[in-house]
């Protein structure tokens, strides 16, 4: 097993083949990294994200097509804005006036077919939810073979580009080792899908700057298959592996253009079909965070949780010159992920609402491959007599899974109002408490399994359920109609009986004209409070590290929970 990435005559600028121990490592690294990421998977129910995605794969099945409303529930993007003052209560009087207005606005097309979101992670959950059962590890399980997948391929990749056993297992640890990775991809939702697709493409991209075909026709389905998972991570991956083919010259200018043409063209009628001109310029993005703050907060996430800038300060001055030929196959792995790194925090700053973590998460399996190379290849030039380079390279990547300390000196200047609540800590990151609680499921709080028990008892056929937010997983697990959520669907509607049960969350007040409706609402139907047990948190499984993660103990007061008798 060699230790050292700096000897020169090495490295090989052609890619060995991988060996059928190299083989047996990846197959074992994707038995243990199902066995991990798979712990308690169903331990807490889908939030509202997951369950969005689970309801729209559930009806892409069963139509044809992610219809956003079935005759009896509506599911809209959960975004408002200042804009939407004087009309917001007008649409929320009856069924038809609530489609045709978010029809408007862009969430969905006029049979309102879903094209918000790419269909990808909708195609997967709904296959396996209609096979496995309406269950909530069968909603998540295929998000957990695509981050299972996406481990597996990490390994080979290292294998067979860096020919370094030791740099493989950190890359793989550091991986696994990540929090808000592995709660990511725990979700119904496509992230795992976003971080698969990023890895493959990357993969083969650097197979075809090695001038292989067979790599060119793996890179462009791999990109397709990228853009009907996740539109936002696309473009920037892109253009980076577009820039840097054209930086390197190892193929042609025919070549290079030649093979993002057809890759454009293959995406084009998915971007006609799913409007994304409509994304650019119509849709909703409104945010209260001003530009310069989303992208510092887009740095503060990418140095805080996926890799630290001195690593990639470091890594740049560790790199080999470029005229180098013994380390060229190495920058052709390095260099791209750090442009990708670069164009994705610019555009994300740029388009998303709030820098949350999802946006950048797809891009943790390639930081670390640059985050393993640089402690191998740092540790190989330190050359110390106490402790062999292997060695010391491992214990820099257990400080960098257990303490966020070398991020401190980035983030300690970073403005308080883009870092999570609760702190981000010295010595030892605060996030493991999560990451127990996630395991062992001891004291983090589901209000949305509270809730779907408490009206799984009680329900009868034909009732109906008012719920503030998180509607969407009453609409998962429940066969009920469910009215509210943001868009206050169908809560101004005065024909018939009022719903029968009313579930409020008072820590639920981010959408500025929901509450306007529902306090109208209490007024005028009669009610008779229940005990029910249900805490009043905003968000159920959320995995942002924006969240309050670390409020591990039980909330501080109940949902208020209604039953209505009729109008007043």
């Amino acid at each position: 097993m060699n230790d050292s990435t700096e000897r020169d005559g090495e490295r090989s600028i052609r890619p060995k083949s991988i060996d059928l121990t190299s083989l047996s490592l990846v197959l074992i690294v994707g038995i243990l990294a199902f066995t991990w990421l798979s712990i308690r998977l169903d331990a807490r129910y889908l939030w509202q994200d997951e369950a969005m995605t689970a309801v729209l794969g559930e009806r892409l099945i069963k139509y044809g097509k992610p219809l956003a409303y079935d005759e009896h529930n509506l599911i809209t993007v959960d975004l408002q804005n200042n804009q939407e003052e004087a009309e917001f209560p007008a649409q929320t009087v009856s069924a038809e006036k609530a489609v045709e207005y978010y029809r408007k606005r862009g969430d969905f097309k006029s049979d309102t077919t879903w094209i918000g979101h790419p269909w990808g992670q909708f195609l997967a959950s709904g296959i396996s939810t209609h096979y496995l059962g309406k269950t909530t590890s069968a909603a998540r399980l295929p998000f957990i073979l695509a981050a299972v997948l996406t481990v597996m391929i990490l390994a080979e990749w290292m294998e067979r580009s860096f020919h370094n056993r030791v740099m493989t297992l950190i890359a793989i640890l550091l991986l696994l080792g990540n929090i808000f990775w592995f709660v990511h991809m725990r979700q119904c939702r496509y992230y795992s899908l976003s971080s698969l697709f990023v890895l493959m493409t990357m993969r083969c991209y650097w197979g075809w700057l090695q001038g292989s075909l067979w790599a060119a026709a793996g890179m462009i389905v791999s990109t397709l298959l990228l853009f009907n998972s996740d539109f936002g991570t696309y473009w920037p991956l892109m253009a980076a592996l577009f820039a840097y083919a054209w930086i390197d010259r190892g193929r042609s200018p025919i070549a290079i253009v030649t093979t993002f043409t057809l890759s454009g063209l293959m995406m084009l009628p998915f971007f006609l079909f799913y409007e994304i001109h409509r994304e650019i310029f119509d849709r909703l993005k409104a945010s209260t965070v001003s530009l310069p703050l989303r992208f510092l907060g887009e740095i503060f996430q990418v140095n805080q949780y996926v890799m630290p800038i001195v690593i990639i300060a470091l890594a740049i001055y560790l790199m080999p010159k470029r005229n180098d030929p013994s380390f060229r196959s190495e920058r052709r792995v390095l260099e791209p992920i750090l442009l990708f790194a670069a164009m994705l925090i610019i555009v994300q700053s740029i388009v998303v609402p709030y820098p949350f973590h999802r946006y950048i998460v797809s891009l943790t399996p390639l930081a670390v491959i640059v985050v393993a190379w640089t402690l191998v290849t740092g540790a190989a030039r330190l050359s110390p007599r106490l402790l062999p380079s292997s060695g010391l390279a491992l214990a820099g990547a257990l400080l960098l899974i257990v303490s966020p300390i070398l991020s401190t000196p980035v983030s300690a200047f970073l403005p308080n109002k883009i870092q999570p609540q609760k702190g981000i800590g010295l010595f030892i990151r605060p996030e493991l408490a999560y990451l127990k609680s996630e395991i062992l499921g001891t004291t983090l709080v589901d209000p949305n399994r509270a809730t779907i028990e408490f009206l799984r008892e009680r329900l009868k056929p034909g009732d109906e359920v008012l719920i503030n937010y998180e509607d969407m997983p009453a609409m998962f697990y429940l066969d009920a109609n469910i009215r509210g959520g943001a868009p206050c669907f169908r809560v101004g509607e005065r024909n018939g009986p009022p719903p029968r049960f009313v579930i409020i969350r008072r820590t639920a007040q981010f959408f500025p004209y929901q509450w306007k409706v529902v306090e109208k609402f209490v007024n005028q139907c009669r009610l008779k409070q229940i005990k029910a047990g249900i805490p009043d948190t905003p968000w159920g499984n959320c995995p942002d590290p924006f969240i309050n993660y670390l409020e591990l103990g039980p909330p501080k007061e109940e949902a208020l929970v209604y039953e209505s008798t009729f109008w007043k």
